[in-house]
């Protein structure tokens, strides 16, 4: 049996982000508050599927700090902060967050002509230690079809 070609074709395509958070007594140097949003270039244009996401906290961001991933709000749809990955706890330790059977963008038909992408702070985080700055990862894979 001939499977359809819209089953078959399309390009997998991937996007990542750094954000920086700077030590304590760099310039820039900001402590990261509850609902918190931080604007990421991570964005889909009509007819993606995502196929994946993630956040990585390569290093602990002290005693807390909570970040999760989602939907910026559209000309369709509402803000949600977590639609991909719903927690990265890098609260004490290193974190690695991908998105799950529960992330409701993911293998979702994007009927936005472009949807972006924030990172959110759902626990608060203090100003990172002094020493070297710290970067959080987020990315996203999609498939256009």
């Amino acid at each position: 049996e001939k499977i359809p070609t819209g089953e078959v074709s399309g390009e997998i395509k991937f996007a990542y982000d750094e954000i920086t958070l700077s030590p304590v007594g760099q310039t820039g140097t900001t402590t990261i508050a509850l609902n918190d949003v931080i604007k990421t270039s991570l964005r889909v244009t009509k007819g993606a599927k995502i196929i994946d996401a993630g956040i990585f906290i390569p290093a602990s961001l002290g005693a807390t700090g909570i970040f999760s991933l989602g939907r910026a709000a559209s000309n369709l749809n509402p803000a949600d902060p977590d639609s991909l990955v719903a927690t990265a706890d890098g609260g004490g330790q290193a974190a690695l967050a991908k998105a799950t059977a529960a992330s409701v963008d993911l293998l979702k038909d994007i009927e936005e002509d472009e949807l972006m992408f924030d990172l959110t702070c759902t626990e608060a985080t203090p100003a990172i230690a002094q020493g070297a700055a710290l970067k959080i990862k987020v990315w996203l894979q999609w498939c256009d079809v």
